[in-house]
């Protein structure tokens, strides 16, 4: 198995929030995409067209207010890991607050 650092910038609108169900201490951040871009010098190995829906990974202390998340904007650096499905998880320094 070969790992590769990949990051994308997503710009979108979070659907909604919630626990995660397979991961302790995460939360689901889903997000309508709006651009989807390239960082420089990573391979980008996240898929998706304006107007879908992507289910992110953040960390419990990257959400301050699940509950007030539903209509902002979401924009910031995220990585896809594997294996087979992937997961994406948003970048460390990423936070949602008020």
């Amino acid at each position: 198995m070969q790992i590769v650092e990949n990051w994308a910038y997503l710009i979108g609108v979070i659907i909604g929030v919630l626990p995660s169900p397979e991961m302790t201490d995460f939360y689901e951040v889903h997000v309508r995409l709006e651009v989807v871009e390239k960082v420089d010098d990573f391979p980008m190995m996240i898929a998706g067209a304006a107007g879908s829906e992507i289910v992110l990974l953040a960390r419990a202390s990257q959400v301050a207010d699940p509950e007030a998340a539903k209509g902002k904007r979401f924009a910031a650096k995220v990585r896809a890991a594997g294996p087979q499905p992937l997961r994406y998880f948003v970048a460390p320094d990423w936070s949602l607050r008020d």
